[in-house]
Order: structure tokens, then sequence, then C-alpha cells
């Protein structure tokens, strides 16, 4: 044989493997592992990645806690009722019995999700109003904002 169909043979068997490596299968799977290797990398930080004055919840009330401490983070839902004030409390009492419930919740992408609820009063306004808080907070105890929300309604 000699050298030049030495070269094309060496040349064709590297196009074949070539080929055999840029299969369109090949791609669906590093696109997959690459999206799976997000997702994992996401919930992760998300659930054990703390910023500053955050923490790792320990328990429901360590859940209920943090959600009374940034309850002011949360969306606020008018009540609509004219004559009463309709803005955002920033203090309110929560220590009637059977205030607050929570649940844990591991959403579709892994993110641990702690969902409380509390039920109060207004302190310090003229008239003291009922406030509703659904917070959605995060492992570490952030809330989503997004998904959070807080209504008082007057009292009648």
């Amino acid at each position: 044989m000699n050298e030049s169909s030495l070269r094309s043979a060496n040349g064709q068997r590297w196009t074949a493997r070539l080929r055999k490596i840029f299969r369109p299968r090949n791609w669906f799977l590093v696109l997959l592992v690459l999206v799976v290797g997000w997702h994992v990398r996401f919930a992760y930080r998300t659930n054990y990645v703390c910023g500053p004055d955050e923490h790792i919840i320990q328990s429901d009330a360590d859940a209920i806690k943090q959600a009374q401490k940034l309850m002011f983070k949360a969306h606020y839902a008018s009540h609509g009722i004219s004559g009463y004030i309709d803005e955002k409390p920033y203090i309110a009492d929560f220590s009637q019995a059977d205030c607050c419930t929570v649940r844990r919740v591991l959403s579709a992408n892994g993110v641990i999700v702690w969902k409380v609820s509390l039920d109060g009063e207004t302190i310090g306004e003229p008239r003291p109003r009922h406030v509703s808080a659904d917070i959605l907070l995060s492992n570490c105890g952030a809330v989503f904002d997004d998904d959070s929300y807080i209504v008082a309604e007057p009292i009648r």
C-alpha cells in the first residue's frame, strides 16, 4: 500500500468515528444531562446555600418564627372596603391559639418549600384588623415573593 491510500483509510476511520460521536441520539443525551444537571444544581443551591441572615429551617416553630419576621415581604391583597385602612400591616399579633399552620412540601423540581399560614390582628392601629398571611419560604427561610400574600381586613 502506498502512503496516500493509508492516509485516506485513516481519514475514513476518523470520519466514521466522528459520525458515531455526533449522532442526534448523543446530542439528545448531552442536552438531557445538561438540563438535569442544571435542575440538580438549582435545587441544591435553593435548599442548602443560605444567604446572610438566613438559616436552614429546622422545625415548624422555626418556620413560623421566620414567616412572622419576614411577612412584610409578601404581596398585599387589597380588601377594597371603603372607610377602612387599606395598607399592608407591619406589626401583627399572632399569639392566639391555633394562629399558625405549617406544611413542608417538596416541589416538582426538588426545592423544599415551607407553606406557612398566619392568622392574627394588627397592633397599634385605631381600629384593629384581622391579618391573614400565606407565606412560602425556601428551606433557608427566604420568602418566595411572587407566591406569598397578606390580607388585612377590618374587624366589624
